[in-house]
């Protein structure tokens, strides 16, 4: 469940025009030479795209890819990615987060946690954290 996805979201931060992320998708994107060779592809995406839980800057991981010309990559940690994925509240962002709970990946209290974090509705908040019960592991 956790390697199924085909794309992969991409977001420049230093351009809040999404001109980057713009010629990136149309380089890397669906239906691309990329895609057909790699299976999987890029959609760009601006910063602003998710809701994500304070601080979540802070938490994210860095990769720098030397191959690639020294490539530096910003991932969101993986409890800020599921709380993402949580408040976007379609089927298989459920299930990748069930799925990431399954393993032991994303852990139930930190997602809470996490959850309080977000500057939205107390609604949204509450549909939030259901879903992270909703989706707890069987004992």
């Amino acid at each position: 469940m956790l390697t199924m996805s085909m794309e992969a979201d991409v977001a420049f931060f230093e351009d809040p025009q999404n001109e980057k992320a713009d010629i990136a998708e149309a380089i890397l994107g669906e239906l691309s030479m990329f895609h057909h060779t790699f299976g999987y592809y890029l959609q760009g995406v601006s910063k602003e795209t998710a809701v994500l839980p304070k601080g979540w800057e802070m938490r994210l991981r860095r990769f720098v890819f030397g191959d690639y010309g020294g490539a530096d990559a910003r991932c969101l940690e993986v409890h800020d990615l599921a709380i993402a994925k949580l408040v976007a509240n379609r089927s298989k962002d459920r299930d990748f987060v069930q799925a990431l709970m399954a393993q032991y990946i994303a852990l139930e209290g930190i997602l809470v946690e996490r959850a309080l974090e977000l500057h939205e509705s107390q609604e949204l908040v509450a549909r939030v954290i259901s879903s992270i019960h909703a989706l707890r592991p069987a004992a």
